[in-house]
């Protein structure tokens, strides 16, 4: 009986520690997101993560429905999202997710995010506002 309880111990340590290096090698945005531009009609939100993955982008005038989805190839580390067909002057939220992290296949969600287009005609925004994580943490 000790033998047997202490296989089952050893089965559910070894199970943890899988579990645990797993979490810890899954996808993570490293940096930003960061909106690199935006005009009257689009914009280019950027952001990189720990292991190439999907790059796609939900956003929305409503931060309570992103509706809408852009997206890149997959296989980035470093992903760039072309915003395009938006309305001048107005605001929009968004959440960048990269998933299918390759060699872990595991997901990763921003929070939700704001930017505001430029007033038709006016000149781009091109300030690169880094609105996450910092770059290189």
């Amino acid at each position: 009986m000790n033998k047997i309880l202490t296989i089952a111990l050893a089965l559910a340590l070894a199970s943890t520690s899988a579990i645990a290096q797993a979490k810890s090698a899954a996808d993570r945005i490293t940096g930003g997101p960061v909106i690199e531009s935006v005009s009257d009609h689009s914009a280019v939100v950027a952001w990189s993560t720990n292991a190439k993955s999907s790059s796609i982008l939900d956003y929305g005038t409503d931060r309570n429905n992103l509706s809408q989805k852009a997206e890149a190839p997959w296989g980035g580390k470093p992903h760039r999202v072309f915003l395009k067909n938006l309305q001048p002057n107005t605001t929009y939220y968004f959440r960048v997710h990269s998933g299918e992290a390759q060699g872990t296949g595991t997901s990763v969600d921003s929070p939700i995010y704001e930017l505001k287009t430029v007033p038709k005609g006016a000149a781009p925004n091109r300030q690169n506002v880094n609105v996450g994580v910092p770059t290189g943490k």
